[in-house]
C-alpha cells in the first residue's frame, strides 16, 4: 500500500478518515498469533489498547462494508464488533511489518492477479417447468408475495404466479455467488456460494417444509401452529421460529447447524433411534459426522461471519480454508505437501481480490502460492 508510514502514524494518533480505515480493512490482515516474534510484546500491547480504543469509538455509529458491488451495507453493531476488531488490529500489525521489513510489500507477486475477483450476488432460480432465470446481480435477493416472485425492493416481478397452483421451486448459488430469499411466510434464508434452496410457492399441510445443500442462514417466522423442517443430507432442523445457520456442504465430513437464537431439534435421519436427535440452545451447534450426531459450544459471531462479508477461520485446517476460498472464488485448489492440516486463526474481508487474502496466508503460515489459469496451486516455501 502506498504511504504505509503515513498511514499507520494517521491511525496511531486517531487521525485516519473513512476511506483510510477502509484500505486497512479490506487489504492488510496478518495474524499476531502465527506471527510471535514479528513485534515486541510492549509495541503488541500498545497496539491492541489503542486498537481496542478506536473500536468502541468507531462502533458508536453503523460499521459499514465500503466494498460491496461499489454499494455502502450498514451491518449489524452488536455481530459486527468481533470482525471489527480482529480486522482492524491485524491490520496495523501488517502494516507494521511490512513497513519494518523494507522490500516486503509484494512478497508472491499476487497483487498482480487480478482476473480472481471475490463472489458477489448471483444466482439461478428454476421453476417446477425446468426453466431457468438468472437473477440479477444488481439486486440481493427475491421474495415471494401476492402470487408472484419479485426483486427484495419489488420494482420488477420475475414471475407471475398462478393463484391456484402451487409450484415447486429451487434457488441455486453457484461458486462465487450468494443470495436471499423471503419465502412465502416470511422466513428468511441467506445462501452462501454453491448451495441450494427447494421450496414450495405456498406452504400448504402441517408443516413448512424446505430441502437444503450448501450453506444457509435461516431466519424462520415463528408458526406455533405449523413448524418449520430444513431437510439436508443425512439430517433434518425443526423449529417452530428462529435463527440458525446449517453448514452442509457435500464435499465437507461433518455437517453442522449452530443456533443464534430460538430453538431447534436436529435429527440424523438414517437412524430412527431417538439418541440421534439433539436440541439446541443459543451458541450451541450439532456436529454429524460418521453416523454420530454430537452437539458442542461455538463462538456463534465466527459461524455466522459469511453473512457480514468476511472469512473469520479460529484455528482452522488450510485444507477446510482453500474449499471456502475455493467456493467463494471460484478457483481449482490443489494442495501440495503436507500443508493440508496447518492451522490458521484470523479475519479477512470476503471482498478483497484473492491476492489480498493469499499474501496474507503466505506471510503467516510460509506458504507459497501460485496461480494458473483458473487453478490454485498451494505449496510450502
Amino acid at each position: 500500500m502506498d504511504n504505509a508510514r503515513q498511514i499507520i502514524d494517521k491511525y496511531l494518533a486517531g487521525e485516519c478518515t473513512a476511506e483510510e480505515r477502509a484500505k486497512l480493512l479490506a487489504h492488510f490482515n496478518q495474524y499476531l498469533d502465527q506471527q510471535p516474534d514479528t513485534l515486541s510484546p510492549e509495541t503488541l500491547t500498545r497496539l491492541q489498547e489503542l486498537t481496542w480504543r478506536s473500536i468502541r469509538e468507531q462502533t458508536e455509529q453503523p460499521v459499514t462494508n465500503p466494498i460491496k458491488n461499489g454499494k455502502h451495507r450498514s451491518l449489524n453493531n452488536h455481530r459486527m464488533l468481533p470482525y471489527a476488531a480482529a480486522i482492524l488490529l491485524t491490520a496495523i500489525v501488517s502494516l507494521w511489518y511490512l513497513y519494518s521489513h523494507p522490500g516486503s510489500d509484494d512478497p508472491s507477486g499476487l497483487t498482480q492477479v487480478t482476473h480472481i475477483v471475490p463472489g458477489g450476488n448471483r444466482a439461478t432460480l428454476t421453476l417446477t417447468n425446468g426453466s431457468k432465470i438468472n437473477l440479477s446481480e444488481a439486486h440481493e435477493g427475491i421474495i415471494i408475495a401476492d402470487d408472484r416472485i419479485s426483486y427484495k425492493d419489488h420494482a420488477q416481478d420475475i414471475v407471475q404466479l398462478d393463484k391456484s397452483a402451487i409450484y415447486d421451486l429451487v434457488l441455486s448459488t453457484p461458486k462465487g455467488g450468494t443470495y436471499q430469499v423471503t419465502l412465502p411466510d416470511g422466513t428468511k434464508v441467506w445462501l452462501n456460494a454453491a448451495s441450494t434452496l427447494k421450496y414450495p410457492s405456498k406452504f400448504e399441510g402441517a408443516e413448512r417444509v424446505v430441502t437444503f445443500s450448501g450453506e444457509g442462514y435461516f431466519e424462520v417466522a415463528r408458526d406455533i401452529h405449523k413448524p418449520f423442517r430444513v431437510i439436508s443430507e443425512d439430517q433434518q432442523v425443526v423449529v417452530l421460529g428462529t435463527e440458525f445457520n446449517i453448514c452442509a456442504y457435500p464435499d465437507e465430513d461433518t455437517k453442522k447447524t449452530t443456533l443464534v437464537e430460538g430453538k431447534v431439534k436436529v435429527l440424523y435421519t438414517n437412524s430412527a433411534d431417538d439418541a440421534h436427535a439433539v436440541e439446541l440452545a443459543p451458541s450451541e451447534q450439532s456436529l454429524l459426522k460418521n453416523e454420530q450426531l454430537t452437539k458442542q459450544w461455538v463462538d456463534v459471531t465466527g459461524e455466522i461471519s459469511w453473512r457480514e462479508g468476511v472469512f473469520a477461520f479460529r484455528k482452522e485446517s488450510l485444507e477446510s480454508i482453500m474449499r471456502k476460498i475455493s467456493r467463494w472464488y471460484n478457483v481449482d485448489v490443489d494442495l501440495q505437501g503436507d500443508v493440508a492440516q496447518r492451522t490458521f486463526t484470523g479475519t479477512v474481508s470476503k471482498y478483497e481480490n484473492i491476492s489480498g487474502i493469499l499474501e496474507t496466508l503466505e506471510l503467516t503460515n510460509v506458504l507459497h502460492f501460485e496461480i494458473k489459469g483458473n487453478r490454485l496451486i498451494v505449496r510450502t516455501k
